[in-house]
């Protein structure tokens, strides 16, 4: 009987133990884990995830201040102290910018002068760049945030009722577009810009 090669025997059934028991708490764990996140899958599935557009809709002074913020992000070379103060009728939608981004805004001036100043200034567009009205090709601007959201009121956004009108618009292929339109009736400007891929559908008629 050899004393010290039953000690290493021991050892190494201890040892082999101990693996055994950490290993079982191991797979135990990444079960348990699994099974968890099954569980949240599961419960997600049953989830309304739709986005509430109503969330994203502002109006007034709060549209104001948003839009203004926007356009200053974008780079926009208008101070706002100079946005005519009896500009009224704000409307915003802010899709949000999460891989890209969907923005709209319009908003009703006192003059048409006014009108070109504040939309040259937010958007950074030359006086010369504006083309005589035609209506617009695209669905996404034509009937605005209700090209996404059809049970979203559309009175705000008036594109289609344009008759005398002038715009200006620039889309980058399928992953980028910006339009802006001054409405020369009804002295109300609009705008649209889109980043991160957009549907080119055409515009209903």
């Amino acid at each position: 009987m050899n004393p010290p090669e039953k000690t290493l025997t021991s050892w190494a059934l201890l040892r082999g133990l101990v693996c055994l028991v950490l290993i079982s708490i191991g797979v135990g764990t990444i079960l348990g884990l699994g099974g968890i996140v099954l569980a949240i899958f599961g419960v997600l599935r049953n989830v309304d995830l739709e986005i509430d557009p109503t969330t994203e809709i502002f109006t007034g002074e709060v549209a104001r201040d948003k839009l203004l913020w926007i356009a200053h992000c974008r780079g926009s070379n208008l101070d706002p102290a100079s946005f005519p103060v009896p500009a009224r009728d704000f409307y915003l939608h802010d899709g949000g910018n999460f891989n890209g981004s969907i923005v709209s805004w319009a908003f009703t001036c006192e003059t048409v002068e006014d009108c070109y100043r504040v939309a040259e200034g937010l958007g950074r567009l030359r006086h010369e760049d504006w083309q005589p009205w035609k209506p617009p090709a695209y669905g996404v601007v034509m009937d605005g945030p209700r090209f996404y959201f059809p049970q979203l009121d559309g009175k705000s956004w008036g594109i289609r009722d344009i008759r005398f009108g002038t715009f200006q618009e620039t889309a980058l292929n399928d992953r980028g577009m910006m339009h802006d339109s001054i409405d020369l009736d009804r002295k109300r400007v609009y705008h649209h810009h889109e980043t991160g891929g957009w549907p080119m559908t055409p515009a209903r008629p």
